[in-house]
């Protein structure tokens, strides 16, 4: 004997209720919470301003470790492409 399934009609589908769906929320890591931050671009005056409230809090000294951390000894020798992780830097001494 062959089992035949069960087939519905569109009229019994249409009665039936719809279960509620739950919305689906994006799941955000701190990987991609970091990868965000660092596509975020900075200016030399963000990033002057940043290293002042150091220095005006934490000391002149720890601001020029700062900038010595990344071989300058003046934001405006900072490359650009650097501002990303030196503010990430000035954050995590904040």
């Amino acid at each position: 004997m062959i089992s035949v399934p069960k087939v519905r009609t569109a009229a019994a589908l249409a009665e039936e209720p719809e279960e509620p769906k739950e919305p689906v929320q994006a799941e955000t890591s701190a990987e991609d919470a970091s990868q965000t931050e660092s596509e975020k671009t900075y200016t030399l005056e963000e990033v002057r301003a940043a290293l002042s409230e150091v220095a005006k809090k934490d000391g002149k000294e720890l601001a020029k470790g700062l900038l010595e951390a990344f071989g300058v000894s003046k934001v405006t020798d900072l490359d650009p492409a650097n501002y990303a992780e030196m503010m990430r830097g000035i954050r995590e001494v904040l």
